[in-house]
């Protein structure tokens, strides 16, 4: 059974008047956000494709859109955390991208190792100083 949160149109659920939704054009979309204040903008605009555009199913109980495709990459999930289970959420599993490093103060420590990656010879690692990454970049 639905919460009463998961029904209210700001939390991407609610009964949503087909004929006042705009026709979707057709082709591809794919949106990306990086970071928090990516995340922001594709959470924002994800509940406004659900209220504004009509699905491809009008009949189904979920609306679905083949042709747009939403995708954040962050090291912070705490934005995800704070969903209410509507129904444009954020799928954890196919729109997320974690590019995390909970280790991240030991590998930089490391320095043996990275001066055997040439990849980061770009990279001025013996002087970063790091505090905490927990919650994003740090």
């Amino acid at each position: 059974m639905a919460r009463y949160g998961q029904l209210l149109i700001d939390a991407g659920g609610g009964i949503i008047d087909h004929q006042k939704q705009s026709k979707r054009q057709k082709g591809a979309n794919v949106i990306i956000g990086l970071g928090g204040t990516g995340s922001d903008a594709v959470i924002k605009l994800k509940k406004e494709v659900y209220k504004q555009l009509q699905p491809d199913d009008l009949d189904a109980t979920v609306p679905t859109y083949k042709g747009i495709k939403f995708l954040i990459v962050d090291s912070d999930d705490a934005k995800l955390n704070e969903q209410n289970g509507g129904i444009s959420d954020i799928d954890r599993g196919n729109e997320y991208f974690d590019v995390s490093n909970k280790t991240i103060v030991a590998t930089l420590k490391a320095t043996d190792v990275l001066k055997n990656r040439h990849e980061l010879d770009w990279m001025d690692y013996e002087h970063i100083s790091m505090k905490d990454a927990a919650h994003g970049a740090g």
